[in-house]
C-alpha cells in the first residue's frame, strides 16, 4: 500500500515480473485505512518518518492486526556524524545534504532511534529492535552508487528547499568522484543505517 499511484504502478510491475499472483496492491492514504477483516501482519519501510504523529498512525493502523498477530516497521537513522574513517569530505556532504533536505520538508531522517518509543505511545507492546547498517570500503563498494541513487532521487527537493544545486551537486560525475576519494584516502565508509523494530499485538482476554 502507498499514497502514490506511481509507486504501486511500480510494485505491480515487479511482482508480474516475479510471477507472484497472490499480492494485491493499493493506492490509498494510510491515516483513513479501513480493511474488511483484520490481517495478521502489519509492515512498512519508511513509513512513519512521513507523518506527523507516527505514534497516532501506528495506533490506527494496529487496530487493523488480528491479537498477537505481528507489527513490524523499518526506518531510516541519519546519524550527526557518519561513520568515516578517515574523513571523505564529499562523502560526508554528500550524506549530509540528503539529512538536511529530509529535515527542511518536515520529515525526522532520524525517526529510526525513536520506534521504541513510537510503539509504545501507540499502546503496543515494547518492540525488539536492531540497526543494519552497510560498512564498505575499496574501489567496488556498493555505496558510491547508492549516494547517488538517494541524491538523484531527492535532487529536486534539494533544490527547492535550498540545501543545494544540481551543479553542486555534481550528479553525472559523483558515482567517480566518491569512488576516487575514498579509494585515494583507503578509507571505510558507513551507509546511513536503518532500525528495524516488530512485536506483537496484545492478546485478547479469554
Amino acid at each position: 500500500m502507498d499514497i502514490s499511484p506511481e509507486a504501486i504502478e511500480v510494485a505491480r510491475q515487479r511482482a508480474a515480473m516475479a510471477g507472484l499472483k497472490n499480492v494485491h496492491f493499493l493506492a490509498h492514504d494510510l491515516n483513513d485505512l479501513t480493511l474488511d477483516a483484520p490481517v495478521d501482519a502489519l509492515i512498512g519501510r519508511l513509513v512513519l518518518q512521513y507523518n506527523a504523529d507516527p505514534a497516532r498512525l501506528l495506533r490506527h493502523l494496529g487496530a487493523c492486526v488480528k491479537p498477537g498477530g505481528i507489527v513490524a516497521f523499518q526506518e531510516g537513522f541519519f546519524k550527526d556524524r557518519t561513520y568515516l574513517e578517515p574523513v571523505c569530505q564529499l562523502y560526508e556532504t554528500t550524506i549530509q545534504r540528503v539529512e538536511q533536505t529530509f529535515a527542511r520538508i518536515g520529515t525526522d531522517p532520524s525517526i529510526g532511534g525513536k520506534l521504541g518509543w513510537i510503539f509504545q505511545d501507540a499502546g503496543l507492546p515494547a518492540p525488539q529492535m536492531i540497526l543494519h547498517a552497510r560498512v564498505e570500503r575499496g574501489p567496488d563498494a556498493t555505496v558510491y552508487k547508492f549516494a547517488e541513487q538517494m541524491v538523484r532521487s531527492m535532487l529536486p527537493l534539494m533544490e527547492r528547499t535550498g540545501v543545494a544545486t544540481t551543479d553542486e551537486v555534481g550528479l553525472e560525475t559523483l558515482v567517480d568522484r566518491l569512488r576516487a576519494e575514498v579509494v585515494a584516502l583507503g578509507a571505510t565508509l558507513e551507509v546511513p543505517g536503518f532500525i528495524g523494530a516488530w512485536t506483537r499485538t496484545p492478546l485478547t482476554a479469554a
